[in-house]
């Protein structure tokens, strides 16, 4: 056995004894702290169309280190303005798309209120996850 076979075997007989969280069920309705991990303008793989993506890492205690992802798509002026009013709450100065992108920086690792509410669609029945985020 090399070394590398050597470590890697140590790492099985240690993980064992492990306990792992299982992320395999979403994270239930409530209120959560968390801190944004990442934040850009990008497009829907799907549609096309344009949206900006929040990417958050949960700190509270049952769902620690767990990501949580909002997308705000930017197909009216009405979606423009919530996310414009999301950003404002954290100090981003709105009056340009470049001058939202020179701040998005500043947004990294800032900890966050992340409120989740799932409601089921009038339309087809299908249940779509809220997530207000809020500075904390």
């Amino acid at each position: 056995m090399n070394d590398m076979d050597k470590e890697l075997q140590a790492l099985l007989d240690a993980s064992a004894d492990v306990e792992v969280a299982d992320y395999s069920q979403e994270v239930p309705d409530g209120t959560y702290e968390a801190e944004i991990y990442g934040v850009e303008f990008t497009e829907s793989k799907k549609s096309g169309n344009l949206m900006f993506k929040w990417e958050f890492i949960y700190t509270d205690e049952n769902y620690a280190n767990r990501h949580e992802w909002k997308y705000t798509v930017l197909n009216k002026p009405e979606n423009m303005k919530r996310l414009t009013t999301d950003l404002e709450k954290f100090g981003i100065e709105c009056s340009s798309i470049e001058r939202i992108k020179e701040q998005l920086e500043n947004l990294l690792d800032v900890p966050v209120v992340l409120t989740i509410k799932s409601s089921e669609s009038k339309s087809n029945g299908q249940i779509y996850r809220n997530i207000s985020v809020n500075p904390q």
